[in-house]
């Protein structure tokens, strides 16, 4: 799905490529994942028709200016691929 050797496994150390990756699953992650299909979901329900754009959670922790980006994987690769289909990667 990426084009990075590794990638669709929950073995990060398998990844390999320009990012450090580091994989978490099942039950610890399930908050993360209930935060996410809510604002999923609430996106979707005000999403314009013809709106292809991929979704993006983004959580901003207070006191904290850099926020997390949580995305599907695949979102993330068309996200790339849009990149590099306009020059910028």
């Amino acid at each position: 799905m990426l084009g990075i050797a590794g990638a669709n496994t929950r073995h990060e150390e398998l990844w390999g490529g320009a990012l450090r990756v580091e994989i978490k699953a099942g039950a610890q992650i399930e908050p993360i994942a209930t935060r996410y299909r809510t604002a999923e979901q609430q996106s979707e329900q005000h999403r314009a028709l013809g709106d292809v754009r991929a979704f993006v959670l983004v959580a901003m922790p207070d006191g904290e200016s850099d926020g997390l980006a949580v995305m599907r994987l695949s979102a993330f690769s068309q996200i790339i691929a849009l990149l590099r289909d306009t020059g910028h990667l």
